[in-house]
Parts: structure tokens; sequence; C-alpha cells
């Protein structure tokens, strides 16, 4: 190869280099954008053994209002951000 093939195919290369990153660039934006899936409601049994506490003193707590639950029916379920702020008041 010349140096002027040489050339015109580092040019190219570039050319393909610069609409790759372009690509990648707009597919994290799209990403970023995206709304990530919403985390899944605990169990008080779950809560139990994430904290390391009784289910019988998770309900007293929630009793009392120190552990918010959303209730589904019969059940009750905590939300990740109810057990992060249960877990760091």
């Amino acid at each position: 190869m010349s140096q002027a093939e040489n050339k015109i195919a580092i040019e190219a290369l570039e050319q393909k280099l610069d609409t790759l990153v372009n690509s990648i660039n707009k597919l994290t934006i799209q990403i970023n954008q995206t709304p990530q899936p919403t985390r899944p409601l605990m169990t008080i049994d779950d809560m139990s053994k994430i904290a390391g506490l009784s289910r019988k003193t998770l309900e007293y707590d929630i009793e009392k209002g120190r552990l918010k639950v959303v209730h589904r029916g019969k059940s009750k379920r905590i939300t990740q951000k109810n057990a992060e702020e249960y877990l760091n008041p």
C-alpha cells in the first residue's frame, strides 16, 4: 500500500470510529432516560431477614408507625424506600 492509500484507509477508519462513538453516545442517553423498573415490594418476612429482627418486632414497629407499609389486599408489603428509612433513621 502506498502512503496515499494508507491515508485514505485511516480516514475511512476514523469516520467509522466517529460514527460508532456517536451511536454509543446516543444509546447511553437513551439508557439514562429510560425509566428504571420499580423495585419489588418486600414481605415482612423478607424485611425480617434483612433487618435481623423478628417478625413480631417488625409488626410492633408497623403498629407504632415506625415502619411504613403498603397494603395489598390482606397482606402488607414494604417498599425499598420505606425499608431504607426504617434501617437508616
